[in-house]
């Protein structure tokens, strides 16, 4: 008789990033807060409000 024993394992992303201060260098005219970028909303979609760009003219830009 054979024994066969199945394991699932799920493995579950976390941020430590969530909910902690963001700051950018800018922020596009009609872009959102940096704060989007950590509120836990992994949408990638711009319109959904959960994305956040920075100026078009910045050139040296930065994440904080």
């Amino acid at each position: 008789m054979l024994h066969v024993t199945v394991f699932f394992i799920r493995t579950v992303m976390t941020s430590v990033a969530v909910g902690k201060p963001a700051r950018e260098s800018s922020t596009a005219v009609v872009g959102n807060p940096p704060g989007v970028a950590v509120d836990g909303n992994r949408d990638t979609s711009w319109f959904s409000g959960s994305c956040t760009h920075t100026s078009f003219n910045d050139f040296s830009p930065w994440w904080r």
